[in-house]
């Protein structure tokens, strides 16, 4: 079960710094 935890955490700190990144290029290009 920690084996899935520790994936599934992995998984959304991967996600919200892919979110995070395509943000931040969104808004560069917007200013």
């Amino acid at each position: 079960m920690t084996l899935i935890l520790n994936y599934l955490v992995l998984a959304g700190f991967t996600f919200g710094l892919i979110t995070a990144l395509y943000i931040g290029l969104k808004t560069i290009k917007l200013i």
